[in-house]
């Protein structure tokens, strides 16, 4: 599992070692990958890995550049976010982008719509279980393919959105052009 967040405590990362530490004690074995850089958090999530039990299962890699990312991207299980911070956010679109599975905050819905698996960022075992249905390669699949879906209708929003701006601007010159002077 990935996640693509600077280590901020809004992030919410502290759930994703408390939902690993869920399921390694129901006996199941998964791995994280935290990509970003230390906002005076890091210390305190690695202290907590260790305390949970599941350090030798995490991985703080820090700031990475591009290509880096993008090869966590395509390597990983599924994309992680649990964030308390939107309503929109890169990191989703980039796992669509990437054909990558993605868990994500309830609260975002809206972004996510049916292209994601969505979790309560305050509740571990909420969390643990989306994870735990990840395992399940159908279930990846199918929000693989909500996710390209979602990327399409997104992409459409935002030519209608572009283009409403440009007639807008247009407008906006047209009239502009009523004035000798700007107050």
């Amino acid at each position: 599992f990935f996640y693509p967040a600077h280590l901020w405590a809004h992030k919410n990362h502290i759930r994703i070692l408390e939902a690993i530490a869920i399921l390694h004690r129901q006996g199941t074995y998964i791995r994280v990958v935290f990509a970003g850089g230390d906002k005076g958090e890091r210390t305190h999530l690695e202290a907590s890995a260790t305390q949970l039990g599941i350090a030798s299962q995490t991985r703080f890699l820090g700031f990475v550049p591009d290509n880096t990312l993008a090869g966590l991207y395509a390597g990983c299980r599924a994309v992680v976010i649990p964030t308390y911070f939107g309503p929109t956010n890169l990191p989703p679109l980039e796992a669509w982008a990437s054909e990558r599975p993605l868990i994500y905050s309830r609260h975002l819905s809206e972004q996510a719509g049916d292209a994601a698996l969505l979790v309560d960022p305050d509740d571990a075992n909420s969390l643990a279980d989306a994870m735990q249905q990840l395992l399940d390669d159908t279930v990846a699949k199918r929000l693989v393919a909500c996710g390209r879906e979602r990327l399409a209708i997104i992409s459409a929003q935002r030519s209608v959105s572009a283009s409403e701006l440009s007639e807008a601007l247009q407008l906006f010159a047209l009239r502009r052009s009523c004035w000798a002077t700007i107050l």
